[in-house]
């Protein structure tokens, strides 16, 4: 992070974790990006190594290197780089972690994680980050900070929420749609909306919510607390609309305990 750039770790001592292996073991190249990957790393990299199929390996790091910038990798690994008794080189194991971020660039890649429910990992094929979990109130906020404190001001008034929805900053009504597609199938009782509107437009939250409320014939009633940029245009969308919206996060919460009925 420092350098902001990447870097190229190698040992000879392969086929252990790199934690285990003492620092004075360790070696770290530093790749400009604003040059790119160039033949002297290759060279570089072999004055650390015992190998003798130069070419081969120079080959092998160069599209290493590419891979981890074409496919916005966080890490491309091989270990161990495993030599034969021909001098060459196989790839014995490997590790790759794709940025989560540049998921939407990457079409190809189907990836689900099994830590993950079947709703959890559509959601995230839709770039929401998305946690089912045991309550009652479905939730859909905006910012992971904002989104976890309204965890913890739903926790604090002895409120479940039923999902956690970081619907992040967007200025676009089929955005809040398809959070609340998410949502709706996660068969909430109640609904909370939390915005602060900056990136985030209120009316454009506002809009969305009284779209997605005809789309999906909501049934349960929905609680917004909306704030921020558009606040006055978005409280008088909800307002015409007939859902209760407040500019203030206790209050909305206060609300959901009303109507819970949970003192």
């Amino acid at each position: 992070r420092a350098t902001k750039q990447p870097v190229i770790i190698l040992s000879a001592d392969g086929g252990m974790e790199i934690e285990s292996v003492p620092e004075e073991n360790i070696h770290k190249i530093h790749v400009d990006p604003m040059v790119g990957y160039s033949d002297y790393i290759a060279r570089e990299a072999l004055s650390h190594l015992p190998i003798e199929n130069k070419k081969q390996f120079s080959n092998l790091l160069s599209s290493l290197y590419k891979a981890f910038v074409e496919e916005d990798a966080l890490l491309t690994e091989i270990n161990p780089l495993v030599i034969d008794a021909d001098n060459n080189i196989i790839a014995g194991d490997s590790k790759v972690i794709i940025d989560d971020n540049a998921l939407y660039r990457h079409k190809d890649y189907m990836i689900t994680d099994p830590d993950k429910t079947p709703l959890e990992n559509e959601a995230a094929s839709k770039s929401f980050t998305f946690i089912e979990m045991d309550g009652d109130i479905g939730v859909i906020a905006n910012g992971a900070g904002l989104t976890m404190a309204t965890m913890d001001s739903l926790t604090l008034h002895k409120l479940k929420p039923r999902n956690f929805l970081d619907l992040g900053g967007t200025d676009n009504i089929e955005i809040v749609e398809d959070a609340f597609s998410f949502v709706m199938r996660a068969r909430p009782k109640l609904i909370f909306v939390n915005i602060f509107g900056g990136v985030t437009k209120a009316d454009t939250v506002a809009n969305g919510i009284v779209s997605s409320k005809e789309k999906f014939d909501i049934k349960q009633q929905i609680v917004v607390r909306l704030s921020g940029v558009h606040e006055d245009e978005g409280q008088k969308i909800l307002l015409e609309s007939g859902i209760k919206a407040f500019t203030n996060m206790t209050d909305a919460v206060k609300e959901l305990s009303r109507i819970q009925g949970v003192e």
